[in-house]
């Protein structure tokens, strides 16, 4: 899964919509028919299950939630050691 590189990468738009692709086949499977007639919204099964779906997460915000993260590790933790190496080699002077 590109979970792995999403802290850390801007994953482009093809690559976020084949994940959701294959998560919506995956769903929606039967028996390996190209064609299959959802009785749910996908807007439904990505809401949080305190509203009624599925809490299935969309990758592109997804994505900008785990580079927000780190974004806010940066500014809020700048002791940590990596962000005191990436300061000091990129954001010298």
């Amino acid at each position: 899964m590109p979970v792995y590189n999403m802290p850390s990468l801007w994953l482009p738009s093809a690559v976020c919509n084949k994940v959701n692709h294959a998560c919506r086949s995956l769903l929606w499977s039967n028996n390996g028919s190209s064609r299959v007639w959802s009785h749910v919204g996908w807007e439904v099964v990505t809401k949080s299950k305190d509203y009624g779906g599925l809490g299935l997460r969309e990758t592109r915000t997804m994505n900008v939630a785990l580079l927000g993260k780190l974004l806010w590790d940066f500014v809020e933790n700048p002791t940590k050691p990596w962000v005191r190496l990436l300061s000091h080699k990129y954001l010298n002077g």
